[in-house]
């Protein structure tokens, strides 16, 4: 990433005007039914279902909640953020392994994608950007605040990535950037590539 990819504040503030009741219901009704369209068409099973059985209701709500959060915490508005499957992550609940949340933020050129980061209480999340050996979508940066994206990624930080950068499961087969790739006197030692899970660790 590079510093053109970030925005500068302000970039997308509109001007504020003070509606008339009027207009403020129309301007909700408007802006509601888009943001119920926008979220229909990223999660469609989750948009379409989630008045279905109580424990979906539930992750319904409970993925609002982060989406509320991660919202906070970058100062975007809330209508930027979606909460869907995580394809390469999972929780273990009772039931089995179910997906993890996959956060995305659609910012006005480009989508920002983050997982939650399992050493908080639900206040973190790890960035998730391309591996540059194998271009897999893997944890890059550890974020609470919008200075944490910053410092990223401004261009004068010398930038080390995360541990999950190495074990996440994501990895294309044969990655350098993953523990089977790691190097030993320059043979390369094949360790089995160790994926960390939501649930911990796992072999394969």
């Amino acid at each position: 990433m590079t510093m053109s990819d970030y925005h500068q504040p302000g970039s997308h503030e509109m001007p504020h005007t003070a509606p008339s009741p009027a207009h403020g219901r129309c301007g909700l009704a408007l802006r509601a039914v888009n943001v119920a369209r926008s979220l229909r068409a990223a999660d469609p099973d989750g948009f379409d279902h989630r008045h279905d059985s109580p424990p979906q209701w539930t992750l319904w709500k409970r993925r609002a909640r982060v989406a509320r959060m991660i919202a906070a915490a970058l100062q975007v508005p809330v209508a930027w953020v979606t909460v869907t499957d995580d394809a390469h992550r999972t929780y273990r609940a009772r039931s089995g392994p179910v997906p993890g949340d996959l956060i995305i933020i659609t910012d006005i050129s480009r989508s920002w994608r983050f997982v939650p980061d399992l050493t908080t209480t639900g206040d973190g999340w790890l960035l998730i950007d391309a591996c540059p050996s194998c271009g897999a979508d893997v944890p890059t940066a550890r974020i609470a605040t919008l200075a944490d994206l910053g410092d990223h990624l401004d261009p004068d930080h010398n930038k080390k990535p995360v541990h999950e950068f190495y074990t996440d499961p994501a990895h294309q087969p044969g990655c350098r950037n993953t523990l089977r790739g790691c190097q030993v006197f320059g043979v390369t030692v094949d360790f089995g590539f160790i994926g960390v899970r939501r649930t911990g660790v796992r072999r394969r």
